[in-house]
């Protein structure tokens, strides 16, 4: 593996371990406290939408990153909503 390769892996792993701390700190948390609710739907569209060019580039690093981004942001939008309903049904004011 070259360093383009290497550097595009390494980038893909820095960005997927960020946004799934984010998720995971929802379900520890059971909190929506601060998160934007079009934080997902962005990260859903952008992934989307690079997974497509990725594809049609055939760039396995952006294929595999943006899949993987995909599956975050839809277990980072149900939680965000799971979250919401538990934040309502509690009674708190944070939304």
């Amino acid at each position: 593996m070259d360093l383009e390769q290497t550097t595009g892996w390494l980038a893909s792993l820095l960005l997927f371990i960020t946004v799934s701390s984010q998720v995971w700190k929802q379900i520890r948390e059971q909190s929506c406290e601060g998160v934007s609710r079009f934080l997902f739907v962005g990260q859903f569209m952008a992934s989307a939408l690079f997974l497509a060019y990725a594809v049609m580039g055939g760039n396995m690093v952006f294929v595999v990153s943006n899949a993987f981004m995909l599956i975050a942001a839809l277990i980072g939008q149900f939680v965000l909503l799971h979250n919401r309903r538990l934040s309502q049904r509690r009674g708190d004011t944070a939304r």
